[in-house]
């Protein structure tokens, strides 16, 4: 009888054993550190990849063979979106459409070269939190402002349109569970889309929420952005003291450059720049106060 006992007790203590196993695997594998990124290649088979790819890489090209020392080139590559699917239904670079990639959640109208891509040169590589420095100084040695360059890179650089948290997702992925980020700033949340936007350090200028603006508009500013006709852009603006200069900086497929005021410092006024086509941010400063508008060039 108490051979039988034994027996009971050993197999109920195996299976405790077992369940503490599962649980520990369970913690452990739900739990990830914060330089467990994908790497670059873990895009490759998301659709359209090899084309936004080559893209990607002469984007990198006009930068490298340049001596590396071009950093509009630089600029041109960090800012570049791509289109690749990556939620597997056939169409690219949606918006608030979102997917796994290597077990991380992504928005897929949140995806840049430097996610597809490594550009690298010398020391340099063109990562998201190189891109946020380079793109930063170039907008404030561009505009002559801080703010300026500071609001246009937070415009510049989005983690996407998508619900960052996997856990409110409507569509449940087969297999996907939301993973807790270990160490770091972030320690206990959940890794969430925008997660390598805050690692790379976009929050401390531009603020938690990634809504790629922190304008403040005091006194009135006011801002007014069309296009007039094909390859056109023209600005009027009002509201500015008459006490400080005014700038005018626009950035967008084109590249980036301002208004020509040196020096203005007029309360109102506007000026026209002939651009390539596509989607341009134009960002007006003034009395240490900015203003941003979009505006799509055919």
């Amino acid at each position: 009888m108490r051979k039988g006992v034994d027996a009971l007790q050993m197999v109920f203590a195996m299976f405790i054993l077992i369940v503490v196993t599962l649980v520990m695997i369970k913690l452990f594998t739900g739990i990830v550190k914060p330089d467990t990124l994908p790497k670059i290649d873990d895009f490759q088979h998301a659709y359209n990849y090899n084309r936004e790819k080559i893209r990607c890489g002469d984007l990198c090209n006009a930068f490298t063979t340049g001596g590396c020392v071009d950093m509009r080139s630089a600029v041109g590559f960090c800012r570049e979106k791509v289109s690749i699917d990556i939620n597997g239904d056939g169409r690219t670079g949606e918006r608030k459409a979102y997917g796994i990639i290597a077990g991380i959640p992504y928005c897929e109208d949140g995806l840049y070269c430097f996610h597809i891509y490594s550009c690298a040169c010398g020391y340099t590589e063109l990562d998201a939190k190189e891109c946020l420095d380079i793109m930063k100084d170039f907008y404030f040695q561009e505009s002559g402002s801080e703010m300026t360059g500071k609001e246009a890179t937070c415009k510049a650089i989005q983690p996407g349109e998508c619900t960052f948290d996997p856990r409110s997702w409507k569509k449940k992925l087969p297999g996907f569970e939301p993973a807790t980020i270990r160490e770091g700033k972030y320690a206990g949340q959940v890794w969430g889309a925008d997660y390598w936007w805050k690692i790379a350090g976009y929050p401390e200028i531009c603020g938690e929420n990634p809504s790629g603006s922190t304008t403040t508009v005091s006194g009135g500013l006011q801002l007014s952005c069309i296009s007039p006709s094909s390859g056109t852009i023209s600005c009027s603006w009002s509201g500015c003291s008459g006490n400080s200069e005014v700038y005018v900086a626009y950035s967008g497929p084109g590249g980036s450059d301002r208004c020509n005021l040196a020096g203005d410092k007029s309360a109102s006024g506007s000026c026209q720049k002939s651009v390539a086509s596509g989607n341009y941010n134009v960002v007006l400063s003034c009395d240490d106060s900015t203003s941003s508008k979009s505006v799509t060039v055919s």
